[in-house]
């Protein structure tokens, strides 16, 4: 054994150097190796079987409190919400229907403020003479055939349009200037019917209607 021992060490001292380094440096990889073998490998799997299992069980606990969330929602839920976006909708329509309203009120003239309109009418010129006024039916824009009255019986809201025939008389130029002042006054109407007819150039007479909207049937009384 000894003389065996003794030939590795005569060997292993005729070797060169860099031999010598390769050798010492396997020896240590092989080392290395059955060391990772015996102890690191096996930790390391240990570790990554444990990882794996926490990130299910993390999983779970997600969903866990996921379906907890979903849950209390759930029981925060009004039976009553369906009801109550539904009257809210209707709320908002029924005060989207009344600025409509309102609008259209602002535009539209009564008894009162027809006389009113008629004097501010009269006002705008002394070149103009009235020949007549007379106020016409009032004609309700919203009636219908008894067949939809009777399938909407809850519509019982009504415009009428109230029209005025006037007849005035004076020079061209005047009849004009009558008419463009006219259409200066702070008042909603439309023209309507035009008849213009010389009697005596200079002197001329306009047959013409005054429409407007009104919420009642009200005549106006002359």
């Amino acid at each position: 054994m000894k003389q065996q021992w003794q030939q590795l060490e005569d060997r292993y001292s005729q070797i060169t150097k860099r031999e010598k380094l390769i050798i010492f440096f396997s020896g240590c990889g092989v080392l290395i190796y059955v060391f990772v073998m015996l102890f690191i490998e096996p930790a390391w799997s240990q570790y990554s079987q444990q990882q794996q299992e926490l990130d299910i069980l993390k999983t779970q606990i997600v969903e866990l409190e996921q379906s907890s969330t979903e849950l209390k929602q759930a029981l925060r839920i009004d039976i009553n919400l369906p009801l109550n976006e539904q009257i809210s909708q209707l709320k908002q329509r029924l005060e989207s229907v009344d600025a409509n309203l309102e609008q259209i009120s602002a535009e539209l003239v009564n008894t009162e403020q027809m006389t009113q309109l008629l004097q501010d009418m009269l006002a705008q010129s002394d070149r103009v003479k009235l020949v007549s006024l007379h106020a016409m039916p009032a004609v309700d824009l919203m009636a219908v055939n008894q067949a939809a009255a009777d399938k909407h019986p809850a519509m019982n809201v009504s415009l009428y349009q109230q029209n005025l025939h006037m007849v005035i008389e004076g020079r061209y130029q005047d009849i004009y200037e009558f008419l463009h002042s006219v259409e200066s006054l702070p008042w909603q109407f439309n023209w309507q019917n035009f008849q213009y007819q010389v009697k005596q150039y200079p002197s001329a007479q306009l047959s013409i209607e005054i429409a407007t909207l009104s919420l009642t049937e009200d005549v106006l009384k002359l």
